[in-house]
């Protein structure tokens, strides 16, 4: 498995800076993503989570968490827009609750 490091906060603010990430040698994982990491390895190791990749599955719980975010605060979801048919903002938030526990029943 692969080690992850800890942060480098001069990594990140290059990243929102003029710097390219070409001209940064390391950039290092947000800490929740580190986190997340050690949890599921630890389930993996413990029994309570079936032998995965963890790594793969970290980014794809974090792209549903945080895509799901920023739709759900997005032009989409604002009370004004008139592109209401898709509904209240928390309603799909429950959806993507919902169906993130279905697919992660597999792992389980």
């Amino acid at each position: 498995m692969i080690d992850i490091p800890s942060s480098n906060n001069l990594a990140r603010v290059a990243i929102f800076s003029s710097i390219s990430i070409e001209q940064c040698s390391f950039i290092s994982p947000p800490k929740t993503i580190e986190t997340l990491v050690k949890m599921l390895r630890k389930s993996v190791e413990i029994g309570t989570l079936k032998d995965v990749n963890v790594e793969k599955l970290v980014l794809y719980l974090w792209s549903v968490v945080h895509g799901a975010t920023y739709v759900s605060h997005s032009v989409v979801f604002y009370p004004s827009a008139e592109m209401s048919y898709f509904g209240a903002a928390d309603d799909f938030q429950r959806f993507v609750i919902a169906l993130l526990k279905e697919q992660l029943e597999a792992f389980i």
